[in-house]
């Protein structure tokens, strides 16, 4: 079954981006994820956050929480991003939810793929963002 997560970075509840967003995913076929970016209440990496990271990412450990994410990513067959765009960036949460992705996916894929049994990783997919006016 394909594994469809939607990542919503709209602060607004009546959010146009977010209706559109979730008018396609009312269209696809799948099991869906749900995340709410501004109730995560993820923060930036800093030192210590980077260091736990890099040493057990060096060391093919992926059990630590700061992978969390990561693999969650890493699992969906397809991904949709509810992202305004705003002053000529998109918004500060999701810029966050990305460092805290900024992993060798690709090794985390292979070893999700090890776990699940599977052959051969998920591809990764991508979307363009909807500018909200």
């Amino acid at each position: 079954m394909n594994k469809i997560l939607f990542i919503n970075a709209c602060a607004r509840p009546d959010s146009r981006t977010l209706e559109l967003a979730k008018f396609v995913i009312s269209t696809l076929p799948g099991q869906r994820e749900y995340v709410d970016l501004y109730n995560l209440k993820i923060l930036p990496l800093d030192k210590n956050g980077l260091g736990i990271r890099e040493k057990a990412s060096c060391l093919n450990n992926f059990s630590d929480d700061v992978f969390k994410l990561a693999k969650q990513f890493s699992q969906a067959d397809t991904i949709v991003i509810a992202a305004p765009y705003w002053d000529m960036m998109f918004p500060a949460v999701l810029k966050t939810y990305l460092e805290n992705l900024g992993v060798d996916l690709n090794k985390i894929r292979t070893n999700v793929v090890k776990m699940l049994g599977e052959t051969k990783p998920p591809a990764v997919s991508s979307a363009v963002p909807v500018q909200e006016t």
